[in-house]
């Protein structure tokens, strides 16, 4: 692993595989998986045709809960 965190795999099949991120922080999520600018769709990774060359983008950001200034809480019969 380089420093920035990034690496590289070699001779990896052609195949399907699903994008497993672990050990993140407990305030952060992944937010977004590209590979070569095609985003991943529910973390599976379609390799299929091959990808030599190609750069998987994961994306982690920390997770943030704003709330509104005032918030009411009513029963949904009231609604």
């Amino acid at each position: 692993m380089q420093k920035d965190g990034s690496f590289r795999l070699h001779r990896v099949p052609r195949d399907q595989f699903r994008v497993v991120v672990g050990s993140l922080p407990e305030n952060a999520y992944v937010k977004s998986i590209q590979l070569d600018e095609t985003p991943v769709t529910n973390g599976m990774l379609d390799l299929t045709r091959g990808a030599g060359g190609s750069m998987l983008k994961i994306v982690v950001s920390p997770l943030v809960l704003k709330l509104p200034e005032r918030l009411w809480i009513v029963p949904a019969t009231g609604c």
